[in-house]
Formats: C-alpha cells, sequence, structure tokens
C-alpha cells in the first residue's frame, strides 16, 4: 500500500510575493540535498501564484517525512493529497 502523501505549503503576500517564494523554493531544494535530509520522501515541490500579492511554495511528500519537515522549517499550512488524482 501506498504512503498517504501530504501537501506543505508557505504563503508569500505583498507586491514581491513572487520573487520572495522563488527564492525560498531556492533554500528548500538546498535542505533537500542536505546529507542528513537525504531520507525525506517528496515528489514535487514548486511555486503556485495565486494573485498579484498571493504565491505559495509547495512541496508533496510523505507523512512520514512529516515531522521533521514541521520542525525544520514550519510550513504554514498542510492538506492532504487524494491518492486516486493525485491532487491537494
Amino acid at each position: 500500500m501506498k504512503s498517504k502523501q501530504i501537501q506543505l505549503l508557505w504563503d508569500f503576500r505583498g507586491p514581491a510575493s513572487e520573487p520572495t517564494a522563488t527564492h525560498f523554493l531556492e533554500h528548500l531544494m538546498q535542505y533537500l540535498k542536505q546529507p542528513n535530509n537525504q531520507d525525506i520522501i517528496h515528489t514535487d515541490s514548486g511555486t503556485r501564484v495565486i494573485n498579484e500579492s498571493l504565491c505559495s511554495v509547495y512541496i508533496n511528500t510523505s507523512i512520514e517525512s512529516l515531522e521533521k519537515l514541521k520542525s525544520d522549517l514550519k510550513p504554514h499550512r498542510g492538506v492532504y493529497i487524494d491518492a486516486s488524482t493525485g491532487s491537494a
């Protein structure tokens, strides 16, 4: 049986939300490449522009990786991903 997936999100607001989110995503990718984080399971990540004043960074990860990511990176929110559709 496939492990439950969750999408963790960080929201950035204001006129500089998109470049700030893009910059945060770069740091997220660096974090995932660190040797002590190699066991974090993730399937997708990126940015999502909601409107000109709101942009989100997301990572789709396994429920087993949730506690480490929550502790280290303090996401603003999370949603379960529907296994049948692959969407949050």
